[in-house]
Formats: structure tokens, sequence, C-alpha cells
């Protein structure tokens, strides 16, 4: 994410009353915590705001996993309702029964694989909005593309992450829209062999980045 005034510099923090992007340059830091130029004026000589409310990573990669909600939880609209298109426009596609075999078997595997996109990145934006609440840089922070944020998320998972309700969501959410004929995800399955494929491409990534 860019900085709110210079949109060619990286963010480093989000100031901690509205939660705007700075860059090391915009960034006031005032007992180990991040305030923009605007907010720090505003609150001189007056009782502090209350910090903004933020998603818990874990619950926004559990409730990620309903499109569109990982992001309203963040506080992105726009994201979401952006989620839920592509979500039903793919959905809509694979019910008109319009398209090739092939087609439908392609928009299966997008579809799942934006259903894994959704949640990780729900948590990635929950956990540099944490961050930068708690005062600590989000310059630096792995994105998605790299194998360390998969490490650090496994690292989170097997020491924080809520398990069970997790998958009592992504349960919910699979028998709801198959109950509501949105999509009969029995033909989904059979799709399992891409998960394979995605978590050796992981692994190879993951192999070949390491320094030798």
């Amino acid at each position: 994410m860019k900085c709110a005034n210079h949109a060619e510099v990286d963010s480093s923090y989000f100031c901690r009353h509205c939660g705007k992007p700075m860059c090391q340059t915009c960034t006031h830091l005032i007992q180990g915590q991040a305030f923009c130029e605007a907010c720090l004026a505003r609150n001189v000589g007056g009782p502090a705001s209350p910090a903004p409310d933020f998603a818990h990573p874990w619950v926004a990669f559990g409730l990620g996993w309903i499109p569109g909600v990982g992001a309203v939880v963040n506080g992105e609209y726009t994201k979401a309702a952006v989620h839920v298109a592509i979500f039903a426009g793919t959905i809509a596609l694979l019910a008109s029964g319009n398209i090739p075999d092939a087609g439908e078997a392609f928009l299966g595997i997008f579809l799942g694989i934006f259903c894994l996109y959704m949640p990780f990145e729900a948590y990635q934006t929950a956990r540099r909005k944490q961050l930068a609440a708690m005062g600590s840089p989000t310059a630096g922070q792995p994105s998605m593309a790299q194998p360390q944020f998969y490490q650090d998320f496994w690292g989170d998972w097997k020491l924080n992450a809520p398990i069970g309700g997790i998958i009592l969501v992504v349960i919910g959410v699979l028998f709801l829209l198959d109950n509501m004929n949105i999509y009969n995800f029995g033909r989904l399955w059979r799709l399992w062999p891409v998960l394979l494929v995605l978590g050796g491409i992981l692994m190879l990534r993951s192999r070949l980045s390491r320094p030798r």
C-alpha cells in the first residue's frame, strides 16, 4: 500500500486514529504509536481518541471464506463489492450451462483458487492493521506472493488459530451454497487434485527461494 501523501512511496505505518497509510516522512511516533500530522494537531491538548476498530486477523480469515465479508470486517467496502461481484459472476456462468466442459473446468479451478485467496487476503490486511495499531512498521512484511508469508502464517496458525471455528465457517458456507442451489459443489470436489498441484508449487517456490 502506498502513502496517502506520497503516491510513489510505500507506506510504513497506519495512523492510529484515522487509519491513513503513511510513509516514514509523514509518520509522527508518540510513545511508540503512529499518528498522521492532521490527527496529531487535532488532538494536541485534548484527550486521545480511541483507536479505530479492526478485525482480529483470525476473525478476518474465518469470515473471509464468505465472499466479501472478510473485506467488510477490515473496513474495505469497495473491495468487498468486487469480491462479491467476481464470486457471483463466476457462479452465474457455471450455472448457465452455456459454456463448454473445458470452460466449466477452468471456471471451477478459478473459483476454488479465488475462494482460497479471499481468506488469506483478509488475514494479511487485518494483520497489517493490527501491527499498525500497535505502532509496528508494516514495511517489509511479506506479501502473499512470497513463501515467507506462508511460513509466518503457519507459525501463527499453530499458536493462535481458532481451528474449530474456521472449519465450521467453511463447511457452513459450502452447505449453504449447495442447499440454496447456487452451485452444486459435488462437481467441484472432482477438482481436488488441484490442491496437490498448488501445494507442490508452493513447496517448489519455497525450496527455490532458499539461498544456496
